[in-house]
């Protein structure tokens, strides 16, 4: 069991949500009662057409029942731009700083005594960042939140809630208001408790994707058909006895070697409890053998040196944690990893690199495209 970190006093005392009890209060009304949950939201911005009571949202997720649609607020007109600004201004607070942002380059020059909440995105943390995040550069005192959510969720669907919820390092941590994520089977049973599975959601919330332009059947089979009734997010996740979800990767980078199924995030994970390692992806390649076998890429901290005695004891420790079978047959330097710009490692790549595959396809969205040469130059002949 992972510890738990609970919200300092210094993030609490000026958290709008302060208890657990709060969160999971305003969590059940947000599904029990969504038109009275949002609209206390809603009735703060400015409509030129304002919503009509009783037809504030409907939706269908069943495939097996009709066409999926989700609506909400239906007939409602607004204007973004002028909640956004027009009405701040109007509001007083046309002199204030909307936003503040500030790059900490070296966290024990700088005061962040006013820090309280410190965010990640992009990949899931692992539990050795988290904790240098936590220790380093909050001092201990601020909350982290690690959010769960992809661009066809408008936002995020798990997090944790600074100065409501605990913490575990590395776990994505409980559902968003209006978002009811339930895990499945592959025969797509609920699980209940704790257990691993397909992580889907069984409503809508506001700021869910409504269809594809122009490719309605592309959005009802890509998201809707393997388990008619939810939302099929594309990841796994996993719900520990105290409730918290953690999001074990995309479902497309499980790994089955020798019959044992593994997701990249579990085995990344061991990878980099090994304090030379600083970051580290996993992928699969064919065996003739056991089918797949792992092969492993690890950035190094400064000052590690890369080789066999480092590349032996990762091995080693795959095979304490995770099993014999488990135990890496490439382990790989990697300057860097081939990321977007919002920070998710683009396995497709490394899938290729691993294969010695240089057509590679689209790298229009790498945040760095050199480092894909870089791999192809350091990869183990």
């Amino acid at each position: 069991m992972s510890r738990l970190y609970q919200p300092s006093d210094h993030v609490v005392e000026k958290s709008y949500i302060c208890s657990l009890d709060k969160y999971r209060e305003m969590h059940k009304k947000s599904l029990e009662d969504p038109e009275s949950f949002w609209s206390e939201i809603a009735n703060e911005f400015h409509w030129q057409t304002p919503y009509q009571s009783g037809n504030f949202v409907s939706y269908n997720f069943d495939t097996n029942k009709g066409n999926v649609f989700v609506k909400w607020l239906e007939g409602a007109v607004t204007n973004v731009c002028f909640n956004a600004l027009d009405r701040n201004v109007r509001n007083g607070h046309g002199d204030k700083i909307a936003f503040y942002w500030k790059i900490l380059s070296l966290c024990h020059r700088n005061d962040v005594k006013s820090l309280r909440v410190l965010g990640s995105v992009g990949e899931p943390i692992n539990p050795e960042a988290w904790l240098w995040y936590y220790s380093l550069v909050g001092s201990g005192r601020c909350s982290i939140v690690d959010t769960f959510w992809q661009t066809e969720t408008g936002g995020h669907v798990l997090t944790s809630l600074p100065g409501a919820t605990p913490m575990k390092p590395g776990s994505a941590g409980f559902p968003f208001f209006g978002v009811e994520p339930t895990l499945l089977d592959e025969n797509g049973k609920p699980i209940e408790g704790p257990g691993e599975g397909y992580l889907v959601f069984a409503r809508p919330w506001p700021g869910i994707m409504r269809t594809l332009f122009g490719d309605h059947d592309r959005y009802e089979k890509v998201y809707f058909s393997k388990f008619p009734g939810y939302y099929c997010t594309g990841d796994g996740a996993r719900r520990d006895e105290d409730g918290f979800l953690w999001v074990t990767g995309r479902i497309d980078d499980m790994l089955n070697v020798s019959g044992h199924l593994m997701s990249t995030a579990e085995v990344e994970g061991v990878l980099t409890e090994e304090p030379r390692v600083s970051e580290a992806a996993v992928v699969s390649r064919p065996h003739p053998v056991k089918g797949e076998s792992l092969y492993c890429f690890v950035i190094l901290n400064d000052g590690a040196k890369f080789d066999t005695n480092l590349v032996d004891s990762l091995k080693k420790l795959v095979r304490q944690r995770i099993g014999a079978f488990a135990a890496p047959d490439v382990i790989q330097y990697a300057p860097g990893l081939p990321k977007t710009r919002s920070g998710k490692i683009m396995r497709r790549i490394l899938r290729k690199i691993a294969l010695g595959d240089h057509d590679i396809g689209d790298t229009s969205t790498l945040a760095d495209p050199s480092v894909v040469d870089e791999l192809f130059k350091s990869r183990p002949q």
